[in-house]
């Protein structure tokens, strides 16, 4: 497959502006890039245990549990997010 590079409204316009941006952004030293990666750890934490203590998330769970008492082993697959 040949694609196009150069020229008014091909890949290449928008390739050429991200690579010209590039140099542009700085990027993250080691540091900071652990601690970003706490900060989004902490947040998908505060959410499950959001969803946790949610009243619906639990109504749910309970109604799938109940589900999968009844429908034996295909609710190990069936009930995967």
């Amino acid at each position: 497959m040949t694609q196009v590079l150069h020229g008014r409204g091909s890949r290449g316009d928008a390739h050429d502006a991200y690579m010209a941006r590039l140099g542009d952004v700085p990027i993250l030293t080691q540091g900071a890039e652990k601690e970003l990666a706490v900060r989004i750890e902490e947040a998908e934490l505060a959410v499950a245990r959001a969803l946790f203590f949610s009243p619906a998330a639990l109504r749910a769970l309970a109604q799938i549990g109940m589900k999968c008492a009844t429908d034996g082993s295909r609710c190990a697959t069936s009930h995967v997010v």
